[in-house]
């Protein structure tokens, strides 16, 4: 079925004229009436999810396919928009409004598309799975454990969430909550200062040395470094494909079968861009200095490769990226670590 834009503009202002701001029950049930209106005629199985908690509810629109893995795809309705707030104008080619990129508009697309599919008379190779939740703005908290759910039923997931330029984007940074316990030592401050110690000072310390984690600065030096040349003698994982040797690493050494499933991980991410790594960004490895910076000390490991096997150590990491870090774990850590390789080789 053929569509212009501007059909699929006149769809996508109807959801955006209904505002949507998280924790408005009313404004989140109208658009869910209207994106179920819209479902029905293709035929899914419809489940509609009550809010709790002082939010609103959720949509699932299940559509029947083949025997194949399934596709989940998720939106969220909710904007960060006051009503009123934003002004629904058009500009030339852009359409501003409140959420029609983050994002009404990936979520109109997916209906969209399945509108598209079906009525074209294609049949689905495996099941699609449509997820609208009411509450990502503030974390998800009343519907991560559906969309964990229904993941784990399918083959694959796609968020049609705005990415940066043409960018299909396969993780987003996370986060995760820590409590750190630090312990001082008691000491009279005149007659025994040096017997005792700060756990204020620690702490400060420590403030330091997660804050150094970030990989901003990281992502600002391998941008910096990305035309410098290989450092001589040393090789890339793209370059390992093919070679034995590069620097630290002699696959080689390695048993056969082993380098080859070092290479086979490496081989599934080489077409990525290169750039000048670390090689070993972990925090025994980061100095705090007098003036507050953080410097990252041994350089011993580095080389022109992935920045992957840098940022992989600070971030979150897909599956097919894990593997790729863990094949270069073993293949740097065989001879000088062996233990440590052993390791890296039974999780990889």
């Amino acid at each position: 079925m053929d569509v212009t834009s501007e059909e699929l503009l006149r769809g996508l202002l109807g959801w955006v004229e209904i505002d949507t701001p998280t924790g408005d029950v009313a404004g989140i049930a109208r658009l869910l009436d209207l994106i179920e209106a819209e479902a029905r005629p293709l035929g899914p199985k419809v489940e509609r999810i009550a809010g709790r908690d002082g939010q609103g509810g959720h949509l699932v629109l299940r559509f029947a396919g083949g025997p194949g893995p399934g596709v989940l795809v998720t939106s969220h309705i909710d904007t960060v928009c006051a009503p009123g707030s934003v002004e629904i104008r058009r500009e030339g080619d852009r359409q501003f409004g409140p959420g029609i990129a983050d994002m009404k508009g990936g979520g109109y697309l997916a209906l969209a598309a399945m509108r598209s599919i079906l009525s074209a008379g294609e049949t689905l190779p495996g099941p699609v799975t449509l997820i609208y939740n009411s509450d990502e703005e503030i974390g998800s908290p009343t519907s991560h454990r559906l969309i964990q759910a229904e993941a784990r039923r399918h083959g694959a997931a796609l968020i049609p969430e705005p990415a940066r330029g043409d960018e299909m984007i396969t993780f987003r940074k996370g986060r995760g909550k820590y409590s750190v316990a630090v312990e001082g030592r008691a000491s009279h401050a005149g007659s025994a200062f040096a017997d005792g110690r700060s756990a204020i000072s620690e702490l400060a310390r420590v403030i330091l040395r997660l804050d150094a984690l970030t990989d901003l600065a990281v992502e600002a030096l391998h941008a910096a470094c990305r035309t410098l040349p290989q450092r001589p003698g040393f090789a890339s994982a793209r370059e390992l494909l093919t070679l034995d040797d590069g620097g630290d690493l002699h696959l080689a050494a390695l048993p056969a079968d082993v380098a080859e499933t070092i290479r086979d991980a490496w081989h599934a991410l080489t077409h990525r861009r290169e750039t000048v790594i670390h090689g070993d960004l972990t925090p025994g490895n980061l100095l705090a200095c007098p003036d507050g910076r953080t410097a990252l000390i041994d350089w011993d490991e580095s080389r022109r490769d992935l920045a992957l096997f840098d940022l992989g150590q600070i971030g979150p990491v897909d599956s097919r990226e894990w593997r790729a870090i863990l094949a270069w774990e073993v293949a740097c850590s065989w001879a000088e670590h062996p233990a440590h390789a052993a390791r890296a080789l039974k999780r990889l």
